[in-house]
This record gives C-alpha cells, structure tokens and sequence, in this order.
C-alpha cells in the first residue's frame, strides 16, 4: 500500500494517480496502521489532496495504533497548516509562483515570476478563509490527546517500514549497490532505537518545539565540545545575532549551503554577528576533513549521541539536535543579540536579509 503512494506528488503531473491512490487507500485500509502512517510525513506540503486524505484517516481509523497514528498525523499538518493560513492572510491579490534554479547550480539563481496555477489558486484562497487559531487549538487538542490516550504506540514511520522491507530482501541494496555487512548493521542498529521512541514522545516533543522553541522564546543554552574537543558555548556569542546551522557531511543540501554561508560570514565580517555549526556526523574526524576541505572558518560543535560505538549510527539526533527538535537537514535557527529566537529553518535570500536587519539593529544599539 505505501509504495502505491509514496511515488506520486499531489501536484504536477502525477496529481490525478495521487488523488486515486488516497481514494483507494481511505475506502480500503482506512483502519490499516501501515496506510494510516503515510500521512505522518504529510506536514512538509499543504494540499486539497492532503487535507483529504488525512481528514479520512482520523474519521476512518478504529483500532487503537491507527487512531493514535491518525491523530498525530493531522495534529502534525494542522500545526502547519495555522502557520501557512496566517501568511496567506498578509497577502493581497494572486500571489506568483517563483521558479528558480535547483540550489546545487554554480550560477546565480535566476528567477522567473510566474502566475500561480488555477489549483495552487484555489488552496490559496482556502486557506485564506481559515481560522489559524482554530487549527492552532485543535493541532494542541490532539497533541494532548494523544499523550492522554496512545502514549505508548511505538512511532513508527512509512519510511521505517520500507527501509525494513529493503532489509528483507535477499541482496539489499541502496543507491544500486549491494550494502555491506556492516552498512546492514548500522541500519538495524538505527530501526532498533526507532522503535523504542512512541506516539506520546513524539507529540511531547512537538508540544515542546511549540512552547519553548518558538519565535521569541530564548534560545536553549548549549554546552558541548567542538570537532577538535575543546569546550564551546552559546552564551559566550552574547550580543552578537546567531546563525546556528545544523548539518552533515552525509546531507547533500547541507553541503550545497557550505558557499552561501561562507559569502554570509565574509560579508558580515567586523560585525556583531556569528555563524556557530552544529556538526552530526558520526565520526568527528570526518567533519574535520570536510571543514577544512570546504575552507569552514567557523566553530562546530559535534553533537554526537552518548554511549555508541565510533562506527554504529549515524549520529542525527544527538543531544543538541534533540535539545532544539531539529528534524530536518539543513536547519537554521537565527537568534538575536539577546539571545532570543527570530527564525527557525529560513534559508537563502530571507535568511541573509533577516541577518541584515538584526545586525544593523544591533549596530544601532552600540552606538
């Protein structure tokens, strides 16, 4: 059932086998756990489609691993959907869509206005018509149920099932190549600890991403140790505007960011402002090569996971990525001069322009 659906966008030119597929799975496996967790990794894109999908599942699930799966899931798109209705709302008139070039490109992007497509139009204007704090205290109410009543679900994703039917198989194989003894390890290694993470941490952590780690909130203190070992913390980047990226050799987009960030740390040079990394690779000496390969000038904590072995994971949720519920790569959280968060997760022009305000704010106050 997952890979009926996993391949197909609800946009483009797959959007009509999208909808058939969402079709059969709510009229079929509408209580199924392994349909039912598709919609968990729903929340990166809003859609007609989505709201449809997701929306059936909650009315459609009865055992208690779909409810619960259900719940979280629409808990999860709902939190974005608020977000999405309140930035529709500043706009007038029928937006454009930007297209651009793909960010691994040498070049400049060049950027070509075009109108939005009559759908996209249409889900605008839906979400125009939302009430945010509607979706923002239902998302919360679901969170808690969830909690309250499937606290102990495991969280299982679609994409833990397939990587464990990859491991099923008699000769898995990643990117076309037979995966070693020890690549097979490592990825067991890392569906085993999965598997002891539920339901009810899961909503915790969103719960907590929302209230503690919000725009305006303080920024967690970090202590740690860079990729040589030395000692390295947040507080003394006191009154300077923060740029803390988290990233990995092992993440493409990650390392495609490397040129822009190091223009941004040459342009704001003599300024109150920092770029700190927050590195998650496994092995530190990695990291190392790589930062002096790519000509990285800025510090790197290594945010490794206590207790493994050199070798056994890949280390993406260490302890300053869970302190700050990063869940994807890259990530950039901007904190201000006061310590206080901007922005989580802009990237590219908006990035560089919030950095701009807030360090020319910052220069005003000194003086």
């Amino acid at each position: 059932m997952i890979e009926q659906i996993r391949p197909f966008r609800d946009g483009g030119p797959y959007a009509g086998e999208f909808v058939v597929a969402a079709n059969w799975l709510v009229l079929h496996f509408g209580d199924d756990p392994d349909a039912v967790r598709v919609g968990l990794e729903f929340a990166n894109q809003l859609t007609a489609s989505r709201d449809f999908l997701l929306l059936n599942f909650y009315a459609s699930a009865k055992g208690r691993e779909s409810k619960g799966l259900a719940r979280l899931a629409l808990a999860k798109y709902l939190e974005r959907k608020a977000v999405q209705v309140e930035q529709a709302r500043k706009i007038e008139g029928r937006p454009a869509r930007i297209r651009s070039k793909p960010v691994n490109t040498d070049g400049p992007l060049n950027g070509k206005n075009a109108v939005m497509p009559a759908v996209e139009y249409a889900y605008f204007l839906h979400l125009k018509q939302c009430d945010a704090g509607y979706l923002r205290a239902e998302a919360q109410r679901l969170y808690e149920e969830v909690i309250a009543q499937y606290d102990d679900v495991p969280y299982i994703t679609a994409s833990d099932r397939l990587t464990e039917a990859l491991l099923r198989q008699p000769e898995p194989k990643w990117n076309g190549q037979i995966l070693t003894a020890e690549e097979r390890r490592r990825i067991e290694n890392a569906i085993a600890r999965r598997r002891r993470s539920t339901l009810g941490q899961e909503a915790e952590a969103r719960l907590d991403d929302w209230h503690n780690l919000a725009v305006g909130k303080p920024a967690p203190e970090i202590n740690g140790v860079d990729v040589h070992g030395k000692s390295l913390a947040l507080s003394d980047y006191r009154g300077k505007v923060v740029a803390i990226v988290f990233w990995g050799t092992w993440c493409g987009p990650c390392m495609q960011e490397i040129p822009r960030e190091k223009a941004l740390v040459e342009r704001m040079k003599g300024r109150p402002f920092a770029v700190l990394g927050v590195n998650t690779d496994a092995d530190a000496v990695v990291a190392r090569k790589t930062i002096e390969a790519e000509g990285i000038t800025w510090p790197n904590w290594h945010d490794r996971m206590p207790g493994l072995e050199k070798n056994e994971v890949l280390s993406i949720e260490g302890p300053i990525s869970k302190l700050y519920r990063v869940r994807t790569y890259p990530t950039v959280y901007l904190i201000d001069a006061e310590g206080k968060i901007r922005s989580k997760g802009l990237r590219g022009d908006a990035l560089d322009q919030l950095v701009e305000t807030l360090v020319a704010e910052q220069e005003a106050d000194n003086g």
